[in-house]
């Protein structure tokens, strides 16, 4: 059984555990009954999680105060950026040469170690002729 099938089933069968439809032996199981051992134990691991989680509905005033601080946020990142624009611009060319740095340093180091290794190699081949 391939991934995708395995995880269409799956998703077929937390879609009935959401809905409270919990039988035994579902529908599409029936074309897989090589592979039932390995489907039971993924769906019993399903039933139990979904008995033990429960949903869970903040409190209106967490709500209330999330969407608040969510929006001012918000309009403190829209004041920043208003005040000074070139800030999203400046930190392209950071970026950019913090990589090109990285870059160089990781090359220089390959190109040390290939110099090192080739003179070793080439003392060890002038000590043995």
């Amino acid at each position: 059984m391939n991934d995708q099938t395995l995880e269409d089933i799956l998703t077929a069968h937390a879609d009935a555990l959401r809905h409270g439809h919990v039988a035994e032996g579902q529908p599409y199981l029936a074309a897989f009954l090589g592979q039932r051992s390995e489907l039971d134990t993924l769906m019993t691991l399903a039933e139990n999680l979904a008995r033990a989680l429960v949903p869970v509905k903040p409190a209106k005033n967490f709500r209330d105060g999330l969407a608040a601080n969510l929006q001012l946020a918000a309009h403190h990142q829209a004041a920043q950026l208003a005040l000074n624009p070139n800030r999203v611009a400046l930190r392209y060319p950071l970026w950019l040469g913090a990589a090109a740095l990285g870059a160089s340093v990781a090359a220089g180091g390959i190109i040390a170690w290939v110099a090192r290794r080739n003179s070793r190699l080439s003392h060890s081949h002038a000590g043995s002729v």
